[in-house]
């Protein structure tokens, strides 16, 4: 089972991870965090693509983790984290998650959590702070659809942990 504690490398889009994977920006020991491809965001795509390119290099394919808000199909391999919710869209822990911090991730435990800043250890305490502090700096971000099914889908869709379906009893 993997455990390991990785630095945090989060990208706002599929694409930006993508770049960084194929230009060797992202290097072993990393989390690579996509954020803002889940339902309300991006309509939930599949991270196919940067699950295939991370897959495709041997020695990331063994030593990083891929955690993100978007959603993934069977073909994914290696530690892969999909469907967080609350999305980064709705302001979830994945939308303040920055460069650096460090993530724990035990995987035969289902442990997931932010366990430093900067590359130092912190206390649960500490992280609760400094997460309390991002969060009131942290910015919804604007739509990404403006009409069309998209946006009627990214208005109503339920938080991924529900299914994402659609509810229009808001």
């Amino acid at each position: 089972m993997f455990s390991a504690v990785l630095r945090a490398r989060p990208f706002d889009s599929e694409e930006e991870a993508i770049d960084a994977v194929l230009h060797h920006r992202v290097r072993p020991g990393d989390a690579v965090i996509i954020r803002y491809e889940g339902p309300r965001a991006a309509g939930m795509p599949e991270m196919f693509y940067t699950t295939e390119a991370i897959s495709s290099d041997r020695e990331l394919g063994k030593s990083i983790a891929l955690i993100t808000d978007g959603r993934f199909s069977g073909a994914s391999t290696g530690p892969a984290i999909g469907h967080c919710s609350p999305e980064a869209f709705s302001g979830g822990p994945i939308a303040l998650v920055e460069e650096g911090d460090l993530i724990l991730l035990d995987v035969e435990n289902r442990v997931l959590d932010i366990v430093g800043v900067r590359g130092e250890k912190k206390t649960p305490p500490e992280i609760d702070a400094i997460l309390l502090e991002r969060k009131k700096r942290w910015k919804p971000r604007e739509r990404k659809y403006k009409r069309g099914v998209l946006r009627l889908f990214s208005e109503h869709a339920a938080p991924p942990m529900e299914g994402a379906y659609l509810d229009y009893d808001e």
